[in-house]
This record gives structure tokens, sequence and C-alpha cells, in this order.
């Protein structure tokens, strides 16, 4: 009974030694986007993002947008230059920087 704990032990040991590892493989692929409140941001669009939606040389981001607030989960509140909310708040994923020239 006791090698059979032990055992058991060990093999908790390893599996979240495995799961550490796992997990910082995925954070090494995760792209952090920082915005900042006031940052001018391009908007991707999702609905044509499917191929045959689109021609080749459409434009499948909106913008430029003032992100106005940050929620929590990268989620941004957006507005437009004139200073009026949209009505959504858009995940960070789907944001760019934008830089005029």
């Amino acid at each position: 009974m006791i090698e059979l704990q032990q055992n058991r032990e060990k093999v908790e040991e390893r599996e979240q030694l495995y799961r550490l590892k796992i997990k910082s493989r995925f954070d090494r692929k995760i792209k952090d986007n920082t915005f900042l409140v006031g940052d001018m941001v391009l908007r991707w669009d999702a609905k044509k993002e499917k191929k045959g939606k689109h021609g080749k040389f459409d434009n499948l981001w909106f913008g430029p947008f003032l992100v106005s607030k940050f929620l929590e989960n990268n989620t941004f509140v957006l507005q437009t230059l004139e200073g009026e909310e949209l009505s959504s708040p858009v995940n960070g994923r789907f944001l760019k920087h934008f830089y005029s020239f």
C-alpha cells in the first residue's frame, strides 16, 4: 500500500510538471498587444474574413478608432474620432495599432 501511494505521488508530480511545460509553450505563442486608453487602432472586419466574401483588394480593417476604455480579458471599448462610442466592446485580438504619417 505504501509503495502504491508513493507511485501515485510521483505520477501527480510528473503531471504537474507536464502541465507547466504545456502552459509555458502556449504562453510563448500568445501575442501581447498592449493598447492604452487614447491609442489609435484599426478593427478587423470579421464578417468579410471568409474566402469569397471579399475581393482581392478590399480593405479588411476599419478605422481608425480611439480606445476609450479597457475592460477585463483583453476587451476594449472603442470610439470614433468624432467621440461617438461603438455599441459593443471588441476583443484585443481583432485590433492593431494605427500609425498615421
